[in-house]
């Protein structure tokens, strides 16, 4: 039973900090806007979560935050692709 909660409680702190950008994903990239999103939130999270990998390596903390650092990173990263790809589609549309 202890193994199994620490596996439901590792697994909910991995991806829990992923899952609400799931839906915003997924508004900007049908609607094809990205003005209610701010690209400094996946600045700062990048920064925030690589600077925690880099913690890592001098103390080692549990693994599931490490895990959650770089889904974070990922996550981030695709939001940021998906925000710069919508808003170089609408800038060369306005632009003919």
């Amino acid at each position: 039973m202890y193994a199994l909660v620490t596996f439901i409680a590792g697994a909910l702190m991995i991806f829990g900090g992923t899952v609400p950008y799931i839906p915003q994903y997924l508004e900007i990239q049908s609607s094809g806007n990205a003005e209610g999103f701010s690209t400094y939130v996946c600045l700062t999270l990048l920064v925030a979560n690589t600077l925690r990998i880099m913690f890592w390596f001098g103390h080692p903390f549990e693994t599931p935050l490490l895990i959650q650092s770089f889904m974070m990173n990922a996550t981030m990263l695709a939001m940021v692709y998906v925000c710069v790809t919508v808003r170089n589609k609408s800038e060369i549309v306005a632009n003919k």
